[in-house]
């Protein structure tokens, strides 16, 4: 079904919650060529869901996607830009997704949008955080190649809005 929205939208969960299993990601969230194999199969499938430009893109599979596009998944940043741009309108008030949106962003050579995340995710995080979301996100931007990070979705955790829901970031 080529034009089902609904099944593209299946298809790219039952992609994940395969590849998510113990077979194809160790417990330290190395991920096999076999995990990686199913990850390009979700991203396609992913990618043939959004072309369909359903009219309120799942936030929650996006979230999804972003270990997917992480440097420990398939390693594309600009596509981690786009599944957080779709998390983040979801969860306008969550520090720790714009937090993860700016470092996304930088890695991806976006600074525009990177610095716009940035802001926000400062302006959003908790009083005591805010001096600490800022340099870590200043020191992405600085060096922004993989591995830089000290996963800054974690840094915003104290946020008002935080459910619980966890960013994966590489």
């Amino acid at each position: 079904q080529p034009s089902n929205v609904y099944a593209w939208e299946q298809l790219t969960k039952n992609l994940l919650h395969e590849a998510g299993g113990e077979a194809y990601v160790s417990s330290t969230g190395v991920v096999s060529s076999k995990g990686k194999e199913l990850f390009s199969q979700a991203s396609e499938a992913w990618s043939r869901y959004i072309a369909l430009n359903p009219p309120k893109p799942n936030a929650e599979l996006a979230q999804l996607m972003v270990t997917v596009y992480s440097e420990a998944g398939l390693n594309k940043p600009a596509q981690a830009v786009e599944v957080l741009q779709i998390a983040t309108a979801a969860r306008p008030t969550d520090a720790a997704y714009y937090s993860a949106l700016a470092e996304y962003a930088y890695k991806a050579k976006n600074t525009r949008v990177g610095d716009l995340a940035s802001a926000k995710a400062v302006s959003l995080a908790p009083a005591a955080q805010k001096a600490r979301v800022k340099k870590q996100l200043a020191e992405i931007k600085k060096n922004p190649t993989p591995g830089s990070s000290g996963s800054t979705s974690t840094a915003a955790t104290g946020s008002s809005e935080n459910t619980g829901t966890t960013v994966t970031v590489g």
